[in-house]
């Protein structure tokens, strides 16, 4: 299973940069309603999400944890670096450094992860 980011971690995470429910929607281009709901409790936080928070802001645990998840979505999918940064158009050292967490992950690379998802029927 893929390790997103708990109620406590978001809570934490939102305090720290102190972001309210309707500036962290506006940043992730979400409704606020859906970061409610993600603070309720009543619905998943998934790791795209995670990984766009990681660019909103650059907390150590969102890095290692958007890291985590950029591994694991590799692997489910069968993709090397070498292959991702193929269907990216970027540099193999670019994947590297998000699934070390040394770079955080762009907000538009999520939005990429997510057409390949959808290109393969996800």
């Amino acid at each position: 299973m893929i390790r997103t980011m708990t109620l406590a971690e978001l809570r934490w995470w939102m305090d720290v940069h102190s972001y309210d429910a309707k500036t962290l929607a506006a940043a992730l281009g979400v409704s606020a309603s859906t970061v409610r709901r993600w603070l309720a409790g009543t619905l998943p936080l998934t790791w795209v999400h995670v990984l766009a928070i990681s660019e909103v802001g650059h907390s150590t645990t969102v890095s290692r944890t958007m890291a985590t998840s950029l591994s694991v979505w590799m692997t489910a999918r069968g993709y090397s670096g070498k292959t991702l940064a193929k269907e990216l158009d970027v540099n193999p050292t670019a994947i590297t450094r998000w699934r070390s967490g040394q770079r955080p992950i762009q907000r538009t690379v999520v939005l990429a992860l997510r057409a390949l998802d959808r290109e393969a029927g996800r």
